[in-house]
């Protein structure tokens, strides 16, 4: 009796296949449009004076320091 619930339950889920299947096959579809492989690339040119951060603050007096401190250790 036990093993004809255990069949009729395994046979009446759907497998995995069954329930992935349709998924798959809709997330794969592509609605893009293939660029023309003629076409120039754009070319975006940059101002002269291109600085995107601002201009920069003055090193801190430990940068200095530490600094100074190396290029008297690399001269000797």
């Amino acid at each position: 009796m036990n093993l004809i619930r255990l069949v009729k339950a395994v046979c009446a889920r759907p497998s995995i296949h069954e329930i992935m299947g349709p998924l798959q096959v809709q997330a794969f579809q592509h609605d893009f449009v293939p660029r023309d492989p003629n076409a120039k690339s754009k070319r975006f040119k940059y101002p002269q004076v291109y600085d995107p951060y601002g201009p920069r603050p003055p090193p801190s007096d430990k940068v200095v320091e530490l600094a100074e401190r190396i290029a008297l250790y690399s001269v000797v």
